[in-house]
This record gives structure tokens, C-alpha cells and sequence, in this order.
């Protein structure tokens, strides 16, 4: 604080100081500029709005074989930062962390991915996009596994990732 420096805070100063100017919208951002306010009532603001969107993410990771130099774990972790374009309202929560697992509460998503050398490479080749094919594993990879009601549920607008292109693992 300045000498001198009324900290005071006003509702009236504030509505006359406060400008709210949409950038850009979309479906899947905002950008706004916030003028009139102190930067931590505007991170305030970020912090509410990053809180009360309802949002989906992959939780549990149960891995079959993996036989990449990638650990379980952080597979697993990886997997669980993937942005999931999914509709939240469709889904109960479950209020419970030992509830079992419903069609209504869980989503289940499959992913096999393998890394093969490609035949016929020709000797002295280093490009590894040239001698071996599904190097990179990327979230368009995730495939939305269905169960009970869920195909009719979703319908058209099947459960997938935000963005398809994602890095998930180099192999």
C-alpha cells in the first residue's frame, strides 16, 4: 500500500470502473479482457471459473500389456490429462469413492497401440517414421467402449477427446 492510497472498497466505483470485453467465444474457450479491477479479484474470478466447470476426466487406468519403455504410472497419469469432450450432465456423480462402478456413473475407454518395424527398409535408414510404424500414440487412439445405455445416451456425440491430436507416449 502507497501513503495516501485509499483502499477502500465501493460497489458504486466499482460497477462505474468495471469493463468486461469478450475477445473471442467458442465452444471450447473464452478470452476476455477484465479492466477496472485489481489483478487478484481477476484471479479470483479465473479461480471460480476454472472451479465450476463440471468437467470429465479419466481417473482409473487398469493396463494389460505394456511393454513399452513408458511405465504404467505415468501412462496412467498421461491419460488422465487428456481433455474429454464429454457432457457432464449425462453422468452421476458418484458420491462415494468405493460406489461400484455403473454404466450411469463410468465411462470406459479402450486403447491398443503398437509399434512395428516396417518391412523393406532400406539399410542406413534413420528416420524412425520410415523403418517402424505407430511411433506415437496420440488420444485419437482412445476408443469409446459403450456400456448398457450409454450408445443410445450419448447417441451421435459419442464420448472422445477434446483434441485428437495429443501426444500420449513416443514408442
Amino acid at each position: 500500500h502507497y501513503p495516501g492510497e485509499s483502499n477502500h472498497w465501493d460497489l458504486a466505483s466499482f460497477r462505474n470502473h468495471l469493463k468486461v470485453a469478450v475477445n473471442s467465444l467458442s465452444s471450447a474457450a473464452i478470452e476476455f479482457d477484465l479492466v477496472g479491477v485489481d489483478a487478484s479479484v481477476a484471479n479470483a474470478i479465473r479461480r471460480i471459473v476454472i472451479a465450476e466447470v463440471p468437467t470429465v476426466a479419466i481417473e482409473t487406468v487398469y493396463v494389460w500389456n505394456n511393454t513399452s519403455i513408458i511405465q504404467d504410472e505415468v501412462l496412467a497419469q498421461r491419460l488422465g490429462l487428456i481433455p474429454l469432450a464429454i457432457d457432464p450432465r449425462k453422468l452421476e456423480i458418484k458420491q462415494d469413492a468405493d460406489e461400484a462402478p455403473t454404466d450411469l456413473n463410468t465411462v470406459v475407454f479402450g486403447l491398443v497401440a503398437r509399434c512395428e518395424r516396417l518391412r523393406d527398409v532400406k539399410k542406413g535408414e534413420t528416420d524412425p517414421k520410415k523403418i517402424w510404424s505407430g511411433t506415437e500414440v496420440l488420444s485419437s487412439q482412445l476408443a469409446f467402449d459403450p456400456k448398457g445405455g450409454q450408445a443410445e445416451l450419448f447417441g451421435d456425440r459419442p464420448p472422445r477427446p477434446a483434441n485428437p491430436n495429443i501426444l500420449v507416449a513416443k514408442m
